[in-house]
């Protein structure tokens, strides 16, 4: 099975009880993480929003949270991922878009959102750079890119209990809430792949964006970009 293939089995297996995992594995810190990114995303009453790597939609619902009058999408490859946020989002009652999607090549138009967002979902994807090309494409001149993604402890002292909690810890307690062990190796093997392998800023830059801001949570644990999109591509 090709890497793709594999990441979309892994997350359709384990869409049932990928909340109750996130919010377990960060100690509750993933509802507050999303409400951050979207705050500093800033979006604006009548703006086209797309959550691309929704998974079961929080981020999208965020967004319907905080700002009336958006018009909302959420797209992901895994179906599993995608009846879920679908069903939440019918429970609270919004009205939100969702669409089963490839990140890599999303089907919609050049300059259709103000706002992409991608929550965790980067580090994922095998082409880190075409992601990001694509995110850019469907942007508006003017839009922004908001992503969240994890990264490592900035302090010395930290960083090894993080490295521990990552290698051991974490594919015990997801494997334990959902059944699949290896599937969370294979996660914590992604996180350690994207913080030896990816610049995101860099790479938000190769793309065409500009004014790229950075913010750290938890002592560097987790990072927001925000990255503007202008008129020199």
């Amino acid at each position: 099975m090709n890497e793709p293939e594999t990441i979309k089995t892994i997350f359709t297996q384990i869409a049932p009880r990928y909340d109750a995992a996130n919010h377990i594995i960060s100690f509750g810190l993933d509802f507050l993480w999303r409400k951050k990114l979207v705050q500093l995303a800033n979006p604006l009453p009548g703006e086209k929003i797309l959550d691309v790597c929704c998974g079961s939609g929080d981020i999208a619902i965020e967004f319907a949270k905080k700002c009336d009058g958006l018009e909302i999408t959420g797209s992901d490859f895994s179906e599993g991922m995608i009846r879920l946020a679908k069903e939440k989002s019918l429970k609270k009652g919004m009205n939100i878009n969702w669409v089963q999607a490839d990140c890599l090549k999303t089907g919609f138009d050049d300059f259709s959102f103000d706002i992409v967002s991608c929550a965790f979902g980067i580090r994922n994807i095998p082409e880190y750079e075409k992601s990001v090309q694509e995110i850019y494409r469907i942007l508006k001149v003017g839009g922004k890119a908001a992503i969240l993604e994890f990264s490592v402890p900035e302090n010395a002292i930290l960083r090894p209990f993080f490295w521990m909690y990552l290698h051991y810890l974490l594919p015990i307690i997801g494997g334990i809430i959902t059944g699949y062990y290896r599937h969370y190796k294979y996660l914590t093997s992604s996180i350690k792949r994207w913080h030896d392998t990816a610049n995101l800023v860099d790479i938000l830059k190769s793309a065409g964006f500009d004014n790229v801001a950075v913010e750290s949570f938890n002592f560097g644990l987790v990072k927001a970009y925000i990255a503007y999109k202008g008129s020199k591509k």
